[in-house]
């Protein structure tokens, strides 16, 4: 598999499913070659995050995070 490495916020979409709301990346940094922490604004305590890479020529499993 080919890491996707140089992303944007835009690459990334963020769905808030516990309010049915998308949320926008504020920040995004490359840790590690295609790995990444996204910055976005607080969400509530048990709310549930769908995270997943919205980019031509990629693809990527749906990542699904509560907030603690």
């Amino acid at each position: 598999k080919e890491k996707f490495e140089g992303a944007e916020g835009a690459d990334f979409v963020v769905n808030n499913v516990t309010n049915s709301s998308i949320v926008t990346v504020t920040g995004v940094t490359e840790t590690s070659a295609g790995d990444y922490v996204l910055t976005f604004a607080d969400q509530t305590a048990g709310d549930v995050l769908n995270i997943q890479v919205s980019k031509d020529g990629f693809s990527s499993n749906v990542v699904a995070i509560t907030i603690p």
